[in-house]
């Protein structure tokens, strides 16, 4: 996706007709921040599967385990909820597409990181607690 985009920058970068800010902001607005919330909503409403019969489960159950005695995996991965959030950060830093899509992108980056805490590689700094 991201090499697609890319050079769909690129033409409308050689294109002096078209406002690449403008695309942006339409690809933001219409693609990104929908799919965003789209799969940050299915995440909070998603099912579990069982690893071996392949049985759903609408909720967790208590024992955590299917009846055939296997492990549930969760249907929604975080990986599917955040694809394009790189995209979309990484665009609404180079190019200026306003002051609303900016902190759009970034409020839901901080829901994103509400509901599933921070990355594996984020290290928290003494300061963060000051």
């Amino acid at each position: 996706m991201q090499e697609k985009f890319d050079m769909q920058i690129r033409n409308a970068d050689l294109i002096n007709a078209v406002d690449t800010t403008e695309i942006i902001s339409n690809v933001i607005s219409t693609h990104l921040v929908p799919d965003l919330m789209g799969n940050l909503r299915s995440y909070a409403k998603q099912s579990f599967r069982c690893t071996a019969c392949g049985k759903s489960f609408r909720r967790m159950p208590l024992i955590q385990t299917c009846v055939c005695g296997h492990d549930l995996i969760a249907t929604i991965t975080r990986a599917s909820v955040e694809k394009y959030l790189n995209l979309a950060k990484r665009l609404v830093e180079k190019y200026d597409v306003g002051k609303y899509q900016k902190a759009r992108i970034h409020a839901l980056s901080d829901e994103i990181e509400l509901v599933f805490g921070k990355s594996q590689g984020d290290q928290s700094l003494l300061s963060d607690y000051a």
